[in-house]
């Protein structure tokens, strides 16, 4: 565990993209610079302006200072509050604090400016060190104010640190000075947390370990560049790496097993209960109108039964999808920063043409399986589902299944249930758990097979993109492929054969693979 560990502010503490891209934006046009794309200046997020200015965008020295001290007039009165912590930040640093680590900001902006920030997100209290650079010191590098940050927090005068600044050293002659850096301050307890490849190098230089953070705004492959100790994408990822300890043993300390387990299937109780009092009111409403005003419509209800079933299930559906809808805007958000969703959605537009075919695969070779195992034989309850689920046109089957309860379940299974599982629990358990309770929620052997192997997929896709999106696509193309081709009659004549089943066993191992192999590159947590 690092008992001393400091944190760079911008794009690791907080989220200042906001206030920080819209001075620069204002100090640029001042120099005759036209950004209109906020996002082009996410580069600007970390290191000191004056290099970005000149590096990105070509200002000399003197443009440099100009568009800085308009930058900063903004920024001083309405930027630097447009701000915002990351999700879960406050709670990680108080843990920290609790568990007697020793916590500094090394941070290039100005020391007003990190001190009035600190004030107004009500840090100061966890953090024995506040440095920020000097504004007599225009150009100051990240070094020198970790330098200025790790001296005040030992006690020592910064000149008497060993570094390695501006040297080429090769391995042994690093490993030399390190010894020497020991001898000082105890490197190998000191961890160095940023966002961009300047806080990296910084930590080097001085023989501490450097934390990467993935949600902040350093480009692809910048960290990894650097070799860091370890890149952590989330709090969780964050929280492990500098205690040593599981993210889930730390939210399930002195939370009781029942209480776990209560939220945790709460979701699923809840869509069990909502389902049955729709089902109720809806019955009590047809009841009373076809004794009543619809008297004489007794015989079509009667004779469309099933179909009008059918329907209570879809109105259902669609309530308690806007109600788990907005249940899950209120849970924890998966994603700490836009930037980490960004990336996962390049990642899942790359692997798309995969996903589909591996769905669709998968999908195909479980029923023509059951089919295969006759396990229908064994269910008089799903052939009574199935005779109510292909009771209506090809379009509303395709609407209510392809669609609607695809939305519904994917928010409670997989937004809501296994999100909170993965809270409390490790991934497999999580996975596993999810997956039969999945299964078990559909009510007969049938469906629990299919929905169980289906669910462990989902589950495992889920977990590696963290976008929800992704086992929405598999559910609903299963769904409406199956129900598709079993209403025009060509499942069981094509793809419950031998041949059948072979073909898509393949096409889904051979998918499958693809997305394992490179799912499995995507780890939370690097280490070097």
């Amino acid at each position: 565990m690092y008992r001393y560990v400091l944190f760079d502010l911008d794009g690791t503490i907080s989220d200042s993209k906001e206030g920080i891209v819209k001075s620069a934006q204002v100090g640029l046009h001042a120099m005759g610079v036209e950004v209109k794309d906020l996002d082009e200046l996410e580069c600007l997020i970390g290191p000191p302006l004056v290099e970005s200015f000149h590096d990105f965008y070509g200002l000399d020295e003197a443009q440099c200072e100009e568009a800085i001290r308009i930058y900063r007039e903004r920024y001083t009165k309405i930027g630097i509050f447009e701000n915002e912590l990351y999700p879960g930040m406050k709670r990680l640093l108080k843990e920290l604090h609790e568990q007697g680590v020793k916590l500094a900001v090394a941070s290039s902006k100005p020391q007003s400016s990190v001190d009035r920030l600190m004030k107004h997100f009500d840090l100061t209290e966890y953090f024995d060190v506040v440095m920020g650079s000097d504004p007599a010191k225009p150009h100051q590098t990240k070094q020198e104010v970790l330098a200025l940050t790790l001296g005040k927090l030992f006690g020592i005068k910064p000149e008497h640190l060993v570094s390695c600044v501006g040297e080429e050293l090769d391995d042994e002659a690093y490993e030399e000075m390190k010894k020497r850096a020991d001898r000082i301050i105890p490197t190998g307890e000191v961890a160095m947390v940023g966002d961009r490849k300047f806080d990296m190098i910084a930590g080097r230089e001085f023989f501490v370990d450097s934390i990467g953070v993935g949600y902040g705004y350093a480009a692809d492959g910048e960290l990894e560049a650097c070799a860091p100790a370890a890149i952590a994408e989330n709090m969780d990822d964050l929280y492990e790496v500098l205690t040593k300890e599981r993210a889930e043993v730390f939210h399930g300390r002195g939370v009781k097993a029942l209480v776990k387990s209560i939220r945790v299937l709460i979701p699923v109780v809840l869509l069990y209960v909502l389902t049955q009092l729709c089902y109720v009111i809806m019955e009590a409403g047809i009841t009373l109108l076809s004794e009543g005003p619809m008297r004489h419509m007794a015989p079509f209800i009667a004779a469309n039964s099933l179909k009008i079933a059918l329907y209570y299930q879809a109105a259902t559906s669609v309530i308690c999808a806007i109600f788990f809808y907005h249940m899950y805007k209120k849970e924890p958000p998966v994603f700490t920063s836009h930037i980490l969703r960004r990336r996962y959605l390049a990642r899942f537009h790359k692997l798309l043409p995969a996903i589909i075919v591996f769905a669709a695969s998968l999908s195909l070779f479980l029923n023509g399986g059951i089919s295969y195992l006759q396990l229908i034989m064994y269910s008089d309850v799903y052939e009574q589902v199935e005779s109510v689920q292909y009771s209506v046109s090809l379009f509303s089957g395709l609407l209510i299944f392809g669609i609607i309860k695809p939305i519904e379940e994917e928010l409670v299974f997989r937004g809501l249930l296994y999100n909170r599982m993965r809270y409390y629990f490790p991934k497999t358990l999580s996975i596993i758990f999810s997956a039969v309770i999945f299964g078990a929620y559909h009510g007969n052997i049938v469906q629990f097979v299919y929905a169980f192997f289906m669910g462990l997929a989902m589950c495992y896709l889920y977990e590696k993109f963290r976008l929800l999106e992704v086992p929405l696509l598999i559910h609903a193309l299963a769904n409406i492929l199956v129900y598709t081709l079993s209403s025009l009659g060509v499942l069981e004549k094509t793809f419950f054969s031998p041949v059948g089943l072979s073909a898509t066993f393949v096409l889904a191992l051979a998918s499958g693979l693809i997305l394992w192999s490179e799912t499995k590159k995507w780890k939370h947590i690097v280490l070097k």
